[in-house]
């Protein structure tokens, strides 16, 4: 997740190597107030410019559909994050000696909240947000899961699905939201599993059963991307294999009917 979203934003624009290094952000500054000639000044702030609004647009549209979901501490980093880039993008428009306490300061900002962003890699309870080394969080009695980052919540059309499936969706529901243990949804899968094996073998030899074939491998997969999700602890595979599962469900059912 972090990796993806923050683009190495850390070690590619914060802090020096030998000597200030125009490339970092903090580089950059130390630059200016060295005395670097107004000309390479120019290339370079407009170089850094262009990045971080690359930087900014890129992780707008990674979170964006999906602020009024995150936990409000995570979306709290997030906006800090977001505002701190838009501001250095704005100081480099016209980085001068005025201005440069300001730019220093958003730096700071920036740089620390992409490194508590990289952080929320680890586990987070989705009740109460916290962290820690348990896998379960002591308060809520929940698996703690890593935070989806890379994708917007899914928003299905409405489709007839069987009980079955429907009852995984609750308890997939419930996890997500902090008030269901990841065992429950591991139960809830077996016995859907179990029926779409068992429609599997049925019809296997069917030539005719084609598209259904196809669609109950589909769900199977699903339900294997559930279980990896359930065995990571990422949300991102419990996301993306429930909204597979669902689709399968829904053609599958029409098949049937």
């Amino acid at each position: 997740m972090a990796a993806g979203f923050l683009d190495n934003l850390v070690t590619s624009l914060g802090g020096a190597q030998q000597g200030p290094d125009p490339n970092r952000l903090e580089g950059l500054l130390e630059c200016a107030r060295s005395g670097m000639s107004p000309e390479e000044l120019q290339s370079k702030t407009r170089s850094m410019r262009a990045r971080l609004k690359r930087a900014l647009g890129d992780r707008e549209a990674s979170v964006g559909p999906m602020r009024e979901e995150l936990h409000p501490s995570l979306g709290a980093i997030i906006e800090r994050n977001l505002a701190a880039c838009a501001e250095l993008i704005e100081l480099l428009e016209d980085l001068s000696p005025a201005c440069y306490e300001a730019y220093e300061q958003a730096a700071r900002e920036f740089l620390h909240t992409s490194q508590q962003l990289a952080e929320w890699s680890s586990p987070l309870c989705p009740g109460c947000g916290s962290t820690g080394s348990e896998a379960k969080c002591p308060g809520c009695g929940v698996d703690r899961l890593i935070p989806d980052l890379e994708e917007a919540s899914h928003d299905f059309e409405e489709g007839l699905i069987s009980p079955e499936v429907a009852a995984v969706h609750g308890v997939y529901t419930e996890v997500m939201a902090g008030k269901a243990d990841l065992t429950a949804l591991t139960q809830t899968l077996q016995d859907v599993e179990f029926g779409f094996l068992e429609a599997q073998a049925v019809v296997e030899s069917d030539p005719a059963q084609e598209p259904l074939q196809q669609q109950l491998a589909a769900a199977l997969e699903a339900i294997d991307r559930l279980h990896a999700g359930i065995e990571t602890r990422r949300a991102h595979e419990l996301n993306a294999g429930w909204a597979q599962l669902f689709q399968a469900a829904v053609a599958i059912q029409a098949l049937v009917s």
